[in-house]
C-alpha cells in the first residue's frame, strides 16, 4: 500500500498528463499556451542558480510533513464542493468543518491558515481526501517558491525528507521548469484577471 501511494503521489505531481512539445515549450519559456507571460513563472537561468548545478532528486516519503503548519491552503469553490462530495458529510459536520477549514477569501480563493496541520489530515497523518485534493497539494514540491533562489532550495531541501534523503528519482533542470511553471500557469488561471496574482 505504501508504495502504490508513493507511486501515485509521483505519478500525480510531475507525470500526470503528458504535454504536448509546443505546450512543454511555451513552459520552458515562462508562457502558457497562449503565449501569455505567465505570472511568477520561473526560468532556466534561475532555477539553475538556485540548484547550483546539484542534481535535483525526489520522491514522496509520505510524511505528511508538507501537510502541517504554518502555512496556508488555497481552495477554491470546487474543490470545497468535491471535498464535501468526498466525505459524505451531513449539512451540519460540513458547516463545523468549513469553519475550521477557511479562515478567508482571497482573489477568489478559500485560505486555510493554520499553525499546526491541516484539517484534512488524518491522525494517521494521510490526508483524507487525497483524491480530491486542490492544486497546490498535487503539485508539491514544484512551486516557483521552492526554486526561485538558493536561499528558497536550502529550505525545500532542509524541509522535506523527500528531497533531503537524495536517494530519489532525478529531474532535469527542464522538467523542473516546466512543472513548475504548469504549477503556476494553473494557480494563475484559478484567479480574477488584473488581480495581483499569488503564487505558491
Amino acid at each position: 500500500m505504501f508504495e502504490s501511494l508513493k507511486s501515485l503521489i509521483h505519478r500525480t505531481a510531475a507525470t500526470a498528463h503528458p504535454l504536448s512539445r509546443d505546450t512543454e515549450q511555451h513552459y520552458v519559456a515562462g508562457k502558457s499556451s497562449d503565449g501569455q507571460k505567465i505570472p511568477h513563472s520561473v526560468s532556466m537561468l534561475q532555477v539553475q542558480q538556485a540548484l547550483e548545478d546539484e542534481a535535483f532528486r525526489w520522491s514522496c516519503t509520505a510524511c505528511g510533513k508538507c501537510c502541517r503548519g504554518p502555512g496556508v491552503v488555497y481552495f477554491t469553490a470546487e474543490d470545497l464542493e468535491n471535498i464535501r462530495a468526498a466525505l459524505k458529510l451531513s449539512d451540519a459536520k460540513w458547516e463545523r468543518l468549513h469553519t475550521r477549514l477557511v479562515q478567508r477569501r482571497k482573489n477568489g480563493l478559500f485560505l486555510h491558515q493554520t499553525a499546526k496541520a491541516c484539517a484534512l489530515l488524518g491522525k494517521d497523518g494521510k490526508c483524507t481526501v487525497y483524491e480530491v485534493r486542490p492544486l497546490q497539494c498535487r503539485t508539491f514540491p514544484f512551486w516557483t517558491s521552492n526554486f526561485e533562489s538558493r536561499e528558497s532550495y536550502e529550505w525545500l531541501k532542509d524541509f522535506c525528507p523527500g528531497v533531503k534523503k537524495g536517494d530519489g528519482e532525478e529531474f532535469s533542470l527542464r522538467t523542473i521548469v516546466v512543472e513548475t511553471n504548469r504549477t503556476e500557469d494553473g494557480f494563475a488561471r484559478l484567479q480574477p484577471p488584473g488581480s495581483k496574482t499569488l503564487y505558491l
